[in-house]
């Protein structure tokens, strides 16, 4: 089969990610603002934690995960996210796509993956707190992994996961308690043709973690929680993706009326039937 670029979406790659440096020395004294200044947070201890988080993730993943890469618009990318040119709009089109998966769950317009998990566990207070958003994040890479043969490239989400963690903030609570929620836009790049962008993806997801007590040092281990949720659709057609949003923008304005058009009835391969949600990982 030729290479034909009709067959594509119509997005071009600018540039690679700015950084996806992580820096255990910052990290490790954004961890001690907070009251984590145990000996288990160390410069040291930090860089082997972020180590053992990248193998985490690289584990078990399929295909090469440069092929599958979180990517926004050159006005819009943070710094670990590739730049795209978007001359359609098709990124925009996703995000509203994704934050309204109720009406398209509701009304049949398309699959949507959803994917849950809760866990409790005891650990050390600042054991916990990393362990609770590793899983957390090794949670959020299945939303590629999980039958498009591929992986996000663990370099970014690990990035995402360092500015997250300076967003934290420090609290007179003796218990940890942090919720945090995003949305990311994932394209897929041709094995063969790495300007071909194949398939294009969006995932929301939000997750809440708490530690109990974790400022006691008397303690060993620690009480703690993770609840993390996503939401994640993925197309391989142009003309189903721009259907689907006009149906959505639809749907937004007159709710309560029938929608005057046809679902979409196409569905990825790996996907369930239209209109069902896939529940995964609850425990």
């Amino acid at each position: 089969m030729s290479f034909d670029d009709s067959e594509s979406f119509p997005l071009r790659i600018l540039a690679a990610a700015r950084s996806t440096a992580v820096d255990s020395q910052r990290l490790s004294q954004k961890l001690a603002s907070l009251g984590l200044n145990c000996s288990e947070n160390t410069p040291e201890k930090m860089a082997g934690y972020i180590s053992q988080f990248k193998a985490q993730l690289s584990r078990g993943s399929k295909g090469s995960a440069n092929k599958h890469i979180l990517a926004r618009t050159a006005q819009t990318a943070r710094r670990y996210e590739y730049t795209v040119s978007d001359d359609q709009n098709l990124i925009h089109k996703l995000l509203v796509i994704i934050t309204n998966h109720d009406l398209v769950t509701r009304h049949g317009l398309h699959a949507v993956d959803y994917y849950e998990m809760s866990r409790d566990f005891r650990a050390s207070e600042v054991g916990s707190i990393l362990r609770s958003l590793i899983d957390g994040a090794l949670f959020l890479a299945t939303f590629v992994s999980k039958g498009k043969q591929g992986s996000i490239d663990g370099e970014q989400i690990t990035a995402w996961y360092d500015d997250t963690l300076q967003s934290l903030e420090d609290s007179s609570s003796s218990d940890f308690d942090w919720n945090r929620s995003d949305t990311f836009v994932a394209i897929h790049r041709n094995t063969e043709h790495p300007e071909r962008i194949d398939q294009i993806s969006a995932c929301k997801f939000s997750f809440s973690t708490s530690v109990k007590d974790f400022r006691n040092k008397e303690v060993n281990s620690h009480e703690s929680h993770l609840h993390a949720r996503q939401w994640s659709v993925t197309f391989e057609d142009l003309d189903v993706l721009n259907t689907v949003y006009n149906q959505v923008e639809c749907a937004r304005t007159d709710s309560k009326s029938p929608l005057p058009y046809e679902p979409a009835v196409h569905v990825t391969g790996q996907a369930h039937p239209v209109g069902k949600s896939r529940v995964h990982g609850k425990t």
